[in-house]
């Protein structure tokens, strides 16, 4: 799942966590929610949705997504 959600672009970072079933993504502003909860979905075992944004100094974004 990490390598599928740094394979969106404008992904820089994600860090997933199976144990506490989310994933915390740092992006640039043009990703949506939409683009990472499909990354999600892409694995074919997981499905996921954004549950928390926050926004970061210089345009970057830190989103959480709840996986199951």
């Amino acid at each position: 799942m990490k390598r599928s959600l740094e394979g969106v672009e404008g992904v820089i970072e994600a860090e997933v966590s199976f144990k506490e079933a989310n994933a915390l993504v740092k992006v640039k502003n043009n990703v949506t929610d939409e683009m990472l909860e499909e990354a999600v979905r892409s694995t074919g075992r997981f499905k996921g949705k954004v549950v928390k944004r926050e926004i970061s100094a210089e345009g970057i974004r830190d989103k959480e997504i709840k996986v199951h």
